[in-house]
Formats: C-alpha cells, sequence, structure tokens
C-alpha cells in the first residue's frame, strides 16, 4: 500500500515541478534568443502547441499569469500607442490565422479562433523575427488581465 501511494504523490508531485521549471525555462529562452526580459510569472499555461519537429519547426501559444501589474520598462517591451495599437493586433490575428490556414483541421481551428487576446491601448508588446522572418516572438502584455501572451513562430 506504501508503494502506491509513493506512486501517486510522484504522478501528482512531477507534473507540478515540471510546469513551475517549464516557465522558468521558457522566460530565460526568450531572453537568450529573443532579448525580452520578463519577470518569471506565478502561473504558466500552453494554450495551444504544434507536435515539436526533428528541427525544431513549429508554432506556440503561452500565457503567463502575474498575481500584480508588471513594470515592463527595461524589459525590452514597448507601450501600445494609439498608433501601434492596430498593428499589434493585426500581427496576432495573422498569427492565429495562418496556423490555421497551415493545418486546415476543424479541432485546431476551433481551439485557436478561441484564443482571443486582444491588445489596447497602455499594454505592452514586443516582436522580434529572424531569418527573413521565418522565425518570430511576439509578446503581449495585457495590463487590466495581468497576463502576459506570446506567439512563437519557427519555420
Amino acid at each position: 500500500m506504501k508503494r502506491w501511494g509513493i506512486l501517486v504523490l510522484l504522478i501528482i508531485v512531477i507534473p507540478l515541478f515540471l510546469n513551475g521549471n517549464r516557465k522558468t525555462v521558457l522566460i530565460k529562452l526568450y531572453a537568450e534568443e529573443w532579448g525580452i526580459h520578463i519577470p518569471i510569472p506565478k502561473d504558466s499555461e500552453e494554450l495551444w502547441g504544434s507536435e515539436v519537429s526533428f528541427n525544431g519547426d513549429g508554432e506556440w501559444i503561452n500565457v503567463f499569469s502575474y498575481g500584480t501589474e508588471l513594470n515592463l520598462i527595461n524589459s525590452g517591451m514597448k507601450l501600445i500607442t494609439e498608433e501601434s495599437v492596430s498593428k499589434v493586433n493585426s500581427q496576432i490575428k495573422n498569427f492565429i490565422q495562418t496556423t490555421i490556414l497551415l493545418y486546415r483541421d476543424e479541432k485546431i481551428n476551433k481551439k485557436l479562433e478561441q484564443i482571443q487576446v486582444k491588445a489596447q491601448m497602455g499594454d505592452y508588446y514586443f516582436y522580434k523575427s529572424k531569418n527573413n522572418g521565418n522565425d518570430y516572438l511576439i509578446a503581449i502584455y495585457i495590463n487590466s488581465e495581468k497576463k502576459l501572451y506570446t506567439f512563437e513562430w519557427h519555420q
């Protein structure tokens, strides 16, 4: 009976540890690869992710939750202004629509269409691309939600 208790404990604890470690690893990777410096969140969730291919291609949407509003002045993120708000929302929409077209799968389409991230003036964003635009990261911090959404594309 004691063995079952240990097994059940491991089944519960390991995923919690991996999720905590996952968010730390992602935040560090974003800093190293993209130059965006954001604090470690309280919680994180992968909203959608493609299967990782052999050469690392794929698309991922993550959300990082914070308990308080962040100071992002030295993060590399930019304040969304009246001039930039439509461009930022267009980039998010383009990511989702292009991903839907790429997979053409009804189940995936429904999941992606449920992801409703809309930036407003006063929020923060980050965009950087590499390899002639084949790889890019969009990050949107929504002040009212205290959440950071990332959209990562690698082709």
